[in-house]
């Protein structure tokens, strides 16, 4: 019985430990600062023109009810407004979608492409790598088109250092461009930092999942 009121307070306090943000904050910034955001940088790359913003998959699905904006995750569409962002500031270049095929929800890269020109990216300027089920083989894939070439790897801040690491060792020279930033400052709201959210559970989900990641 005594063990039992033991395992009960520490899975208690476990759960507000993984569920408060300064606790789930710690966890993933360092994660987030890796990289700084993405800011032009043709000046220091030798005067070599960026040819390719590369566009990581995330989740979408196919539902004809709802609007194709709401069929990507809201992390795909921080992914996709940030590399159309930075595909307007280099001319000629095109933009990379990659990520899942599956019988159940469709191409996820498809989708993004629609949304793309949708939002006034040329279908010309295009190019979509159907297929990849992970980050390796998304840059497995994408190896063949960039070559030897920089390109601008757009993801999320949280996964941004396995994705340089993993693209890096396909021998490929990829630019970081984070996005969809988790960790933000919350002054105005500091004091309902100290309940537990689900928004901090969250992180917290997301940091241990880059670790673990990260180990293997």
């Amino acid at each position: 019985r005594d063990i039992g009121k033991w395992l009960a307070s520490i899975s208690i306090i476990l759960l507000y430990l993984i569920s408060f943000s300064p606790f789930s904050d710690m966890l993933l910034e360092p994660i987030e600062n890796t990289y700084p955001f993405y800011q032009s940088l043709e000046s220091e790359n030798s005067g070599q023109a960026i040819s390719y913003i590369v566009v990581l998959g995330h989740r979408s699905n196919d539902n004809s009810r709802l609007p194709l904006s709401s069929q990507l995750s809201y992390v795909t569409i921080n992914r996709l407004v940030e590399g159309i962002s930075i595909y307007r500031q280099h001319q000629d270049s095109k933009l990379i979608f990659s990520g899942v095929n599956s019988e159940t929800d469709g191409s996820h890269p498809q989708r993004v492409k629609k949304m793309a020109i949708a939002l006034g990216v040329s279908e010309a300027d295009i190019i979509v790598v159907d297929g990849p089920l992970d980050t390796h083989e998304e840059a497995v894939a994408i190896k063949p088109i960039v070559k030897t070439k920089k390109f601008i790897l757009v993801s999320s801040a949280s996964h941004m250092r396995r994705a340089m690491v993993l693209f890096q060792g396909q021998g490929l020279n990829p630019i970081p461009a984070p996005t969809d930033f988790r960790v933000k400052s919350d002054d105005n709201i500091e004091f309902f930092r100290i309940f537990p959210s689900p928004v901090a559970l969250e992180k917290t989900q997301r940091a241990v999942y880059e670790y673990l990641g990260m180990l293997w």
